[in-house]
């Protein structure tokens, strides 16, 4: 009898738990350091370059695909923007430029972007940065990211002013870690 009682217990269970919708944080992409959006910094007028390296360790099981598409999370629109994917360098500097691709065109405010890479790129399970160039010409939040905390590579970051690359932490001086809104996806 007792276990005739739990039967529709554990029907209704299922019932319940099959029924609810997909959890909104779920993301899809095949390459991302990034949680959901939380806003984007305010940054002064002038060029940047925000980028994310992909470490061999999340690279090197998509060796021999192509990347195809790039995601991003645009705030304010940019006077320019550009993608950029790049070799691997070191833990600090990107490599060799692989791809440039102007998308200033194309991108919409307030939202997820998604870029088809108009050449695209062989995974050879290196490492691998991918970032946009923005320009700027008065204070704007361009370049979402997310509420962190700052994962190795998630924070990249190069500014004109400085002619440097270092993460985020280090421009702003160690502000609450974040990890810019770019995904990578594979085929």
């Amino acid at each position: 009898m007792k276990k005739l009682l739990l039967l529709p217990f554990c029907l209704m269970l299922l019932f319940t738990y099959s029924c609810q919708d997909e959890p909104d944080d779920i993301i899809d992409a095949d390459l991302h350091l990034d949680g959901e959006n939380n806003t984007a910094p305010l940054l002064d007028p002038m060029t940047y370059i925000t980028a994310v390296r992909f470490a061999r360790g999340l690279t090197s099981e998509f060796s021999g695909q192509q990347l195809d598409e790039v995601e991003i999370h645009i705030t304010d629109l940019p006077s320019s923007c550009k993608l950029k994917i790049w070799s691997e360098g070191t833990q600090t500097n990107p490599g060799s430029v692989l791809h440039t691709q102007d998308v200033s065109s194309i991108l919409t405010p307030n939202g997820w972007n998604t870029i088809s890479v108009s050449a695209p790129i062989e995974i050879d399970g290196n490492d691998l940065w991918i970032g946009f160039e923005v320009e700027i010409n008065r204070q704007l939040q361009t370049i979402g990211c997310d509420f962190g905390p700052a994962r190795s590579g998630g924070d990249m970051f190069f500014s004109s002013d400085t002619n440097t690359w270092e993460t985020f932490r280090e421009f702003t001086g160690d502000t609450p870690g974040i990890n810019w809104n770019i995904r990578a996806y594979v085929r």
